[in-house]
């Protein structure tokens, strides 16, 4: 089964046992290779488990593991996920994946590009992401560029507040500008870590002040759910937790405590 794959390692997953019923999976993807200023984001999905496990939560979720990373390698490391992805929505299961820098959303994204028409996608971010570098296409600040022109599906940002003036251009382009764009169709949330003020976010390597609070992601969250309905939310990631700058891991808890909130939100 997909669980078993080479490409997974399962020496740190929450439950051994495999639940059929349950339509997601947790999947961890350790991986920092492009991160630009502070790397260790690798670290993070080891360090979200080891929270959720002191949390109250009921169980609605497998936990199937983590990506083995190639770590300096992004383009094989896309093609790692992707595979895994595909295999995972081919069995009829949903994916939550905990990063991990930015990067990996490419690779879970080709593969659900593939499932799904008319797919949408929303990311919280306190940066475009949408940079153009010529000698590399697939770093953390370039994915949503790479997605867009590769896969052409709808996205929106939510929280950007520091880009170049290139990148303020191709969002202008071919980013979608509101809540009010989104339609009832199949959904993919991505949740980078740095939308949220600098005060919560001080584990995130590229952490923008004025930034957001749990609350008003709360809000933003609500307001997604009567535009496009809880069942439409085919997917999502949390990404760009640095455990070795997170003091008293105020990040990797405000991470657990999103990743609660989403699966009783949306399982």
């Amino acid at each position: 089964m997909f669980m078993d794959h080479i490409w997974l390692d399962k020496s740190n997953v929450l439950y051994e046992d495999f639940v059929d019923d349950f339509d997601w999976v947790l999947i961890g993807v350790p991986f920092d290779s492009t991160e630009t200023n502070i790397p260790g984001q690798r670290l993070a999905p080891n360090v979200i488990r080891n929270i959720f496990k002191s949390k109250d939560t009921e169980r609605k979720i497998n936990d199937i593991g983590n990506v083995i990373p190639a770590h300096g390698n992004p383009t094989e490391m896309i093609s790692r996920i992707y595979e895994i992805s595909r295999m995972v929505l081919k069995n009829n299961k949903k994916i939550i994946a905990l990063g991990g820098e930015h990067t990996i959303t490419y690779g879970i994204m080709k593969a659900y590009n593939e499932k799904y028409k008319n797919l949408q996608m929303i990311y919280f971010d306190a940066h475009y992401d949408a940079k153009n570098y010529e000698h590399t296409k697939f770093t953390h600040c370039t994915f949503i560029r790479a997605l867009k022109e590769d896969l052409n599906i709808n996205i929106l940002p939510i929280g950007v507040r520091r880009y170049d003036k290139e990148e303020e251009m191709f969002a202008k382009k071919y980013l979608l500008k509101s809540l009010e764009s989104l339609k009832p169709r199949p959904t993919y949330i991505s949740i980078d870590l740095d939308y949220f003020d600098i005060s919560l976010a001080q584990g995130c390597a590229d952490k923008e002040s004025n930034g957001y609070y749990f609350r008003d992601f709360i809000k933003e969250i609500n307001e997604i759910m009567l535009k496009v309905k809880p069942r439409s939310i085919v997917g999502m990631d949390i990404v760009e937790l640095n455990p070795l700058i997170d003091s008293n891991r105020v990040t990797a808890t405000l991470a657990c405590d999103i990743l609660i909130y989403m699966i009783e939100k949306i399982l």
